[in-house]
C-alpha cells in the first residue's frame, strides 16, 4: 500500500518537473521570437517578464514541497498571461496555446479546482479573442514567411508537449496498475494463508472443501492432525521453539502432500489435508512419510523427540462439511486416547 501512495507521490514529481521545464523551454522558444521578429518590442518584454516568473516557480516547487502551489503559479502565468497577450497580437495561430492550456489544466490543476479554473480559463479565452477583434494590437507588421516559422515552432512546441505529457500520464497508469494487480495478489495471498506457516489458513480450507462437495460424484480424504503435547513443548523450550515446531511441520506437509491436495492450519497446533483421492493406503503412506521426517528433523536438530496424531475420514455424497470436520476430529480424538503419534481411519 505504501508503495502504491509513494508511486502517485512520484508521478506528481515527474509531471511537475515535465512541465517546469516544457513552461520555460516554450517561453525561451517564443523569447527568441518575438525578439526576431519584433526586437526589444512589446511582445519580447512579455515573455522575458513571463520567464523569470516561470524560472523563480520552477526552481520553488523543485526544490520545495510546495509543488502545488508552484503548478498553480505556472499555470496562471502562462495560461491567463502570457498566451491571451500573444493572441492579441498573432490572433488565431496562438489558437493550439489555448488547448494546451485546457489539458495542462486538466492534468496539473488540483482535482477540486481544476473544474472552476477551466471554466474561468475558457471565458478569459473567449474574451479575450473579442477583445483582440475590436481592439487589435498595433505591432509592427511581420513577413508572411515570419509568421509560417511562428506557427510551425508554435505546433511543435505543443505537440511535443502533448506526446509527452500523455505517455507520461499513460506510463504512470500502466505502472499503477501493475502495482495494484501485485497488491491485490498480495492481500489475497494475506486472506488465505496462515502468517505463521505460510499453509492455506480455515478460511481457505472451508471454502475449497465446499467447491469439492458441490461437484457430483467427488471424493476426497480429509485428515486433521494434532501436533503431540504441543503445551508440554511450549513450556519445556519456549514459544519461539513452538512456532518452530509448527514451521517444520507445515513445510514437511506442504511438501509431501503438493500434487495430491493441500495442507492447512486449521487452528493452533491443528492441521488439516486434503486429498483429491479416495486411496486411503496411499494417503497413509504419506502421512508416514511426513512422521518419519518430522521425527528425524527434531532429533538431528534438538534431539527431541516431535510426533503428531491425526484421523481420517473419507468423504461421501452422504456427508455435510460438518459432519466431515466432525467425524475427522473424533478419530484425532481416539488417536490422542489411544496413546498419540498414530492416524486413525
Amino acid at each position: 500500500m505504501d508503495n502504491y501512495f509513494s508511486s502517485i507521490k512520484e508521478m506528481q514529481a515527474q509531471l511537475f518537473h515535465v512541465m517546469a521545464i516544457a513552461a520555460c523551454t516554450a517561453n525561451m522558444f517564443g523569447f527568441l521570437l518575438n525578439a526576431f521578429l519584433h526586437g526589444n518590442a512589446l511582445p519580447t518584454q512579455i515573455c522575458v517578464i513571463c520567464g523569470v516568473i516561470l524560472l523563480i516557480l520552477s526552481i520553488w516547487g523543485i526544490f520545495t514541497k510546495h509543488k502545488g502551489w508552484a503548478t498553480v503559479g505556472i499555470l496562471v502565468t502562462v495560461v491567463w498571461i502570457e498566451f491571451p497577450f500573444l493572441y492579441s497580437v498573432y490572433s488565431s495561430i496562438i489558437l493550439v496555446y489555448f488547448v494546451l492550456s485546457i489539458l495542462g489544466i486538466t492534468i496539473f490543476f488540483p482535482r477540486k479546482f481544476s473544474v472552476p479554473f477551466c471554466v474561468m480559463t475558457i471565458l478569459w479565452d473567449i474574451l479575450v479573442m473579442i477583445a483582440s477583434h475590436f481592439f487589435p494590437q498595433t505591432i509592427n507588421p511581420v513577413s508572411e514567411i515570419s509568421l509560417l516559422m511562428f506557427t510551425i515552432c508554435s505546433y511543435l512546441i505543443v505537440a511535443i508537449a502533448v506526446f509527452v505529457l500523455l505517455n507520461i500520464v499513460i506510463l504512470r497508469y500502466e505502472r499503477q496498475k501493475e502495482e495494484l494487480h501485485t497488491m491485490n495478489v498480495q492481500l489475497d495471498y494475506l486472506a488465505n494463508h496462515d502468517p505463521l506457516t505460510k499453509l492455506y489458513n480455515r478460511g481457505y480450507l472451508m471454502k475449497e472443501i465446499e467447491k469439492r462437495i458441490q461437484k457430483d460424484h467427488t471424493s476426497f480424504i480429509a485428515v486433521i492432525m494434532d501436533v503431540d503435547n504441543f503445551k508440554s513443548i511450549n513450556d519445556t523450550y519456549g514459544h519461539s521453539f513452538g512456532d518452530e515446531v509448527l514451521t517444520t511441520f507445515a513445510q514437511i506437509l506442504d511438501k509431501e502432500v503438493d500434487g495430491k491436495g493441500f495442507a492447512a492450519r486449521f487452528g493452533g497446533e491443528e492441521f488439516m489435508i486434503i486429498y483429491d483421492h479416495e486411496n486411503q493406503e496411499e494417503a497413509l503412506q504419506v502421512l508416514h512419510n511426513v512422521a518419519t521426517q518430522l521425527e528425524t528433523h527434531f532429533q538431528r536438530e534438538k534431539h527431541i523427540s516431535v510426533t503428531f496424531s491425526g484421523g481420517l475420514e473419507v468423504y461421501s455424497s452422504q456427508k455435510k462439511v460438518d459432519e466431515l470436520i466432525i467425524s475427522a476430529d473424533n478419530k484425532l480424538y481416539q488417536a490422542k486416547q489411544n496413546g498419540k503419534n498414530q492416524i486413525i481411519c
